[in-house]
């Protein structure tokens, strides 16, 4: 009599085909030893990163691309000697960047036989869990514009080359950002790349007052309002002792005044990811400041033409079969990357 468990190998893992799932519906009986325990990025943390984009709807049946133009006035106004004209103000329209939304979907099966041995609750608890991979990826592919800022495209999980460049075709985080009317430069890197600390923290403010320029070259003045940061404990501790002490760190007098507490301080999780979500060490001190959340600072923006839902049911009359799908489409992206500066921490 042959063994019934001869059949596997459990000495290995098993990646389960979405289509043929034989283990989850034998005969055998199973203790499963699930993840459950092992919270998420967002159930833990919450959707933290797509209140830092701008929102922008696709309108149904208007096509599938997004184009985005500049435009902008001149910041001061012009004299008018007696008995002249207005001069007439200086009004530009730049650059567009157009783009489309990406497509994603997950399916999970179940047979007859799976329902016909009591087995199906298993696969209705894979059903209900669908929704969560795409929450899961939703978050990784706004965290991955900042994350790859400062390359002009990166290759995703899918292995699918992902345009990475803003509006003057650089990368979000440039040494030479280019303007539309002026040939102006400006950079928004922390010089030296330097590791969070209030010197470093003063140099990313000072970048505010001297790079930030309307698109004619013109001096302008951006308040950034948040700090983003991983979740490395060092870094979060250094950032936390820094902007959450009501004295000055390192003053012996308790009398000095801590003035760097006025930044709200957004911990993104995967920030320091490779395109599969792993850990990557190299990028653990990456900080960068910035404001967000408005239509006054950085220009990056969220659309989502389909939200994350369950697609129709598929029933196969034929061998019982029944496959549930969800699906969702979404972009991110960094048009304008004035108003946000960004230190990777590595120093240089």
């Amino acid at each position: 009599m042959s063994n019934p468990y001869d059949k596997v190998d459990n000495s290995q893992a098993v990646n389960l085909n979405t289509m043929s799932v034989p283990q989850l519906f034998d005969l055998l009986e199973r203790t499963v030893m699930s993840n459950d325990h092992i919270k998420s990025t967002v159930q833990m943390f919450g959707d933290r990163v797509s209140p830092l984009y701008m929102k922008k709807a696709f309108v149904p049946n208007t096509g599938q691309f997004m184009s985005l133009t500049e435009q902008d006035m001149q910041t001061y106004g012009n004299e008018q000697p007696e008995g002249t004209n207005p001069i007439f103000a200086k009004y530009g329209i730049g650059r567009t960047l157009a783009f489309t939304f990406t497509d994603y979907g997950n399916a999970f099966q179940s047979t007859a036989r799976a329902r016909l041995t009591m087995k199906h609750a298993d696969v209705v608890a894979k059903w209900a869990d669908l929704p969560r991979l795409l929450i899961e990826r939703r978050y990784l592919d706004g965290v991955h514009r900042l994350t790859f800022g400062t390359s002009a495209s990166y290759t995703n999980m899918d292995g699918t080359i992902k345009d990475n460049r803003c509006i003057d075709g650089l990368s979000p985080f440039n040494a030479s950002h280019t303007l539309p009317f002026s040939s102006d430069t400006y950079t928004n890197i922390v010089p030296s790349n330097p590791v969070f600390s209030k010197n470093a923290l003063l140099a990313a403010e000072l970048l505010f007052k001297t790079e930030i320029k309307d698109g004619f070259g013109v001096q302008q003045n951006i308040e950034p309002n948040t700090l983003i940061s991983t979740n490395d404990p060092t870094l979060v501790y250094n950032i936390r002792q820094i902007m959450g002490s009501t004295t000055e760190v390192g003053q012996a007098n308790s009398a000095v005044i801590n003035t760097l507490t006025r930044y709200r301080h957004v911990i993104l999780p995967r920030l320091d990811s490779d395109a599969n979500g792993a850990y990557d060490s190299a990028k653990k001190d990456m900080w960068i400041l910035g404001r967000f959340g408005g239509t006054d600072g950085v220009r990056m923006f969220f659309t989502q033409p389909v939200g994350i839902r369950y697609r129709k049911t598929d029933v196969n009359n034929l061998n019982g079969d029944i496959t549930i799908a969800v699906e969702g489409s979404w972009e991110f992206r960094v048009a304008d990357p004035r108003g946000m500066v960004m230190s990777s921490g590595v120093g240089s």
